[in-house]
């Protein structure tokens, strides 16, 4: 059940994600419809089986080659094994090494330049050498003493026994690649899973320490045969295999399956526990007729000692409380919703009222401070002051389109002095605006008149507290921003 697959390889980090593989993206990519596989499939010695999955990880892990995958769906009353995943894939049926069985073929030049990713070997020559070395030095001994070995390994020898091809070649890739794993079975398998896949790692591994776990025989494998001219990756992911499940797994698959309904539609014996002791790591080759095959790489090894023992581990299954919904839909927070409203509107609020007092403040200034402002400047500052004033006092709005004479028809009738006022103010208004003085005390003048009438118009507008209070806290000078 693969959940990366490593087809990029780095002169010194070793292989590496391949971020073109889709793959890679289909194990974290959600779905909200089923993904169809639209490729043909071209692959002998595989079989349709549908994979489901209930677990505590997001992710989705895929066993080669995947069909169909449906979009991940949450169970309520699994407790923390909520995600459910189904998938349908084309796997291939039992060890590729008893599988193959068809006489080999040279890669066709579709499938050189569509697995042109998996043969690249940007290593130094340094390294390449030495790692052909090694390579050479197995093939040797394989072919020196081929029937020896299948003689004296009992798995080779189920696997050869009473076949003429014991002393011949039956499929060139596959001889290489077996050539390699037998090359290992002088090394020592550990459990000690790690993610150390550098060339200086792999290195250390094939020619010093000659011990690793299944990342060192993984990479070492697939770099070993792209060297052999066979195009390989690994992948990393979870064995979900029969005889990794100890007494302690199916006593916890037990306990796990009477609580748990969407377990109960499966057979017992159908059903696999699968947790962090079986993280593992592998090598995938792509064989002609076969397509792309999963190998063990620690097969010929020296199996774990001590701690190799799954029987001796302790599992770790959730407790699931049946009363209790872990999944819990949360209520909407309304409480913290309504505090963050009350507080951004009363920070807008007094911002607006800020913006009006300080635009307000920033008018009257202009107006008193003549300074270096003409008179046409200090008029239209007074002018506005003046509009926010009256709209803050109830009075109209002055659309953008009227002139300050026609902006006077829009008072109500009923107030001729207060129209009056403002006809005259306008006129002066207007005068400032757009002739030009050139008797600098002429121009004073004037905008001494406009002030008499912008402090006559102010004060005809209505009195009494409500008004005042309506005014303090208008808004509606705004409008003239």
């Amino acid at each position: 059940m693969g959940d990366s697959f490593r087809g990029h390889l780095d002169p010194v980090e070793g292989f590496l994600v391949s971020h073109e593989e889709p793959l890679n993206r289909l194990v974290s990519q959600r779905f909200f419809v089923t993904w169809f596989s639209n490729e043909r499939e071209f692959d002998i010695g595989r079989r349709r089986q549908e994979v489901f999955s209930l677990s505590t990880l997001p992710q989705k892990y895929l066993p080669w080659r995947p069909v169909t995958i449906d979009p991940a769906m949450l169970s309520e009353n699994s407790g923390p094994l909520r995600y459910i995943h189904q998938v349908v894939s084309n796997t291939h049926i039992g060890d590729p090494i008893q599988r193959i069985t068809s006489p080999s073929r040279p890669l066709t030049n579709f499938e050189k330049h569509t697995l042109a990713p998996y043969l690249e070997l940007p290593l130094d020559d340094s390294d390449i050498r030495i790692f052909k070395e090694w390579l050479d030095n197995a093939l040797s001994d394989w072919r020196n003493n081929r029937a020896s070995i299948i003689q004296n390994d009992r798995y080779l020898n189920e696997i050869f026994s009473g076949s003429p091809a014991i002393n011949q070649p039956v499929n060139e890739y596959m001889e290489i690649i077996v050539a390699i794993l037998t090359g290992f079975s002088a090394y020592q398998y550990n459990l000690n899973y790690n993610d150390e896949c550098s060339i200086a790692a792999l290195k250390e591994f094939l020619f010093n320490s000659a011990e690793g776990d299944c990342v060192e025989f993984s990479n070492s494998l697939a770099l070993l045969g792209r060297i052999a001219g066979i195009p390989s990756r690994v992948v990393t992911g979870y064995l979900a295999a029969e005889d990794l499940q100890t007494q302690a797994h199916l006593r916890g698959l037990y306990s796990l399956r009477n609580r748990i309904p969407a377990l109960q539609q499966f057979p017992f014996d159908n059903l696999y526990m699968v947790t962090n002791i079986h993280g593992h790591s592998w090598t995938q080759f792509f064989i002609p007729y076969y397509g792309w095959l999963d190998f063990e790489s620690t097969a010929f090894s020296i199996p774990p000692i001590g701690g190799g023992d799954f029987n001796t581990w302790d599992v770790v299954i959730p407790l699931i409380d049946e009363k209790r919904t872990f999944s819990q839909v949360r209520k909407f927070p309304w409480r913290a919703v309504l505090r963050v409203s009350a507080i951004m509107a009363i920070a807008a609020l007094a911002g607006a009222y800020a913006l009006r007092y300080g635009r307000e403040l920033a008018l009257y200034f202009a107006v008193q401070h003549s300074g270096r402002r003409g008179g046409r400047a200090r008029a239209r500052s007074l002018y506005l002051l003046l509009l926010a004033r009256l709209a803050a006092d109830g009075k109209p709005i002055k659309p953008a389109s009227r002139t300050a004479l026609e902006y006077s028809e829009l008072f109500p009738g009923s107030q001729k002095e207060n129209e009056s006022y403002f006809k005259a103010f306008a006129g002066i208004y207007s005068e400032l605006r757009w002739r030009e003085f050139a008797d600098k005390a002429e121009m004073e003048d004037r905008i001494r008149l406009l002030r008499e009438e912008y402090r006559k118009i102010l004060s005809l507008r209505r009195r009494g507290l409500l008004s005042f209070i309506k005014r303090i806290f208008s808004l509606r000078g705004l409008a003239y921003l």
